[in-house]
């Protein structure tokens, strides 16, 4: 009997002591501090870092900011003025320098006058026109504008400038003309150029076409003054055939009115009909008029309606000789000999005169040039002296 209380209270023991299933479930956090639970679960991970502030936008070309590439600006073409006649002297710039501090806008000058970039091509360079520029620069003397002018007048001869040097050299002026060879005068150096284009001691393939031909240029020796001769033979041929030519008709014509008998009858009516009207006048009893007052004879109105003394005048000579009106037949080149003036031509005639004995004065200077224009001095005088005759002739033909 004690064993059987024994072994009941040893079962009973042993269930108290052993959790049920449910009793695990809901316990479980309770467990025995013998048996060690599961690790506890690891933390979330942290939130992502927030995005890193965008960097500003590059400054656009626009906006004038002059840190890294610089906006090309549009070229300002004007003649300067020597340092050294500036510096050290009283003027309006040294003046300024000193009583001015006025600074320019710079952003607003590149807005306004900047210069777009080369549009570059697929590749990433510049059109093929530019990059050859750039890879054969061009060194420049004269002012930009002055050269870009010169060069383009130059391009118009289509030779280069050694063969034009070499023209102007030895007088050959047959393939230019006068005109443009007084264009080409004008544009010759200054002085100041000169020094500089004197100073230039490089290769002349590296200059512009306009420089480089002033640098040749000069190096002739009196190359103005060959250029003046090269213009006077131009001119003097053409301008001694234009004179005889117009001397001839001038002679021409006054013989013919010096021999129209009917032209003579008509200008006498017109005389006794001046005088008649001028009777106790200051001009009355005229033995002779010029011929200018002829065109009055229209203005000189009659009491008649539409008559006039002009009228008068082709009636009195119908009456008198119906073969007097016939005059203008008589008188072929006097229309022609009215357009010219005996005043223009001495004035051109003396004009060629002295621009020769000029030459022939300068000429003396430069042997090698005198040598060179010798028969054009020989052929030169002989024109004149020709037309000098011919003055005289006319001269005479009009008593």
């Amino acid at each position: 009997m004690q064993v059987m209380s024994c072994l009941s209270f040893v079962n009973d023991k042993e269930n108290a002591s052993s959790p049920s299933v449910s009793d695990l479930i809901t316990e479980a956090p309770t467990a025995s501090p013998s048996l060690p639970g599961p690790p506890p679960p690891p933390p979330p991970p942290p939130p992502p870092p927030p995005p890193p502030p965008r960097l500003p936008p590059p400054p656009s070309p626009a906006s004038g900011s002059r840190a890294g590439h610089q906006k090309r600006i549009r070229s300002f073409f004007w003649k300067t003025i020597p340092e050294e006649h500036i510096r050290g002297k009283t003027n309006i710039w040294t003046i300024s320098a000193k009583e001015h501090s006025y600074k320019i806008d710079t952003r607003t000058i590149e807005e306004l006058f900047g210069q777009k970039d080369e549009v570059k091509n697929k590749f990433g360079t510049a059109n093929s026109r530019s990059s050859f520029k750039s890879s054969s620069k061009e060194i420049n003397i004269l002012d930009a504008k002055r050269s870009m002018n010169i060069g383009i007048f130059l391009k118009q001869f289509k030779r280069s400038n050694q063969c034009i040097i070499e023209d102007i050299r030895i007088g050959r002026s047959g393939a230019y003309g006068s005109e443009k060879l007084s264009e080409l005068l004008k544009i010759l150096p200054e002085a100041e150029e000169v020094k500089k284009l004197q100073a230039f001691k490089d290769d002349v393939n590296k200059l512009s076409l306009a420089d480089s031909f002033m640098v040749l240029l000069i190096q002739v020796p009196s190359y103005a003054l060959r250029m003046e001769a090269m213009i006077l033979k131009e001119e003097f041929t053409p301008a001694c055939f234009t004179l005889h030519k117009e001397m001839d008709t001038m002679q021409t014509a006054t013989k013919e009115l010096m021999a129209c008998e009917e032209l003579h009858a008509v200008l006498h009516l017109v005389l006794q009909a001046g005088n008649i009207m001028n009777a106790g006048g200051y001009a009355g009893n005229a033995v002779g008029f010029k011929l200018s007052s002829l065109l009055k004879l229209a203005d000189t109105k009659a009491n008649k309606p539409g008559m006039n003394l002009l009228h008068f005048v082709v009636l009195e000579a119908q009456k008198k000789d119906a073969t007097l009106s016939t005059f203008p037949e008589k008188l072929k080149h006097v229309q022609e000999a009215a357009r010219l003036s005996i005043d223009s031509v001495n004035a051109e005639l003396h004009s060629l005169d002295s621009r020769t004995k000029s030459m022939q004065v300068h000429l003396k200077q430069d042997v090698d040039l005198f040598h060179q224009m010798e028969d054009f001095i020989e052929v030169s005088q002989y024109l004149k002296d020709k037309l000098v005759h011919v003055q005289i002739t006319a001269r005479c033909s009009r008593g």
